[in-house]
């Protein structure tokens, strides 16, 4: 088992109330494109992911370009929210291992989906044309396991 440990930053706890939830933080940062648009930047065949300084709460923008994705993975028992704010994302996803209780849904852009601490899923840009995504965790994302085919494997 390995497990991928990612650098955070945070500060200004003031814009991140501790009373709001994930999804309402990924919404709020999703219509504040000041905060994260500076941070994108596009390359073909490769998925970047970015921290958003300055929030006081675990954020990343994430950029897709077409035919990438992140393989089946957790975040390590924090809970999150995941907003598209331009392009359309596809995810897979459930609450256990087993990839045929999984089940499909089209992000497009303006979707916003909420997760427990107990969701697992994979996420692609099938599409031709570049997407970008906003990553909300809490409490902050400190591990993320990935999972092979085989429900009892992780990578």
């Amino acid at each position: 088992m390995s497990v991928r440990t990612l650098p955070l930053r945070t500060s200004s706890p003031e814009w991140a109330e501790p009373t709001v939830d994930a999804a309402s933080l990924a919404t709020r940062l999703a219509l504040s494109p000041s905060r994260w648009r500076p941070l994108v930047r596009h390359e073909p065949g490769v998925r970047r992911y970015v921290p958003v300084p300055d929030l006081g709460c675990d954020a990343w923008v994430i950029t897709w370009a077409p035919g990438t994705g992140l393989a089946r993975h957790d975040h390590g028992g924090a809970s999150g929210a995941m907003a598209v704010v331009e392009g359309t994302l596809v995810e897979r996803h459930g609450r256990t291992w087993a990839p045929t209780t999984f089940r499909r849904r089209v992000l497009d852009t303006g979707a916003v989906v909420g997760f427990g601490p107990d969701h697992v899923h994979e996420v692609d840009n099938e599409g031709v044309a570049p997407a970008i995504s906003i990553h909300v965790y809490a409490p902050s994302l400190e591990s993320m396991h990935f999972y092979g085919d085989d429900p009892e494997v992780r990578r």
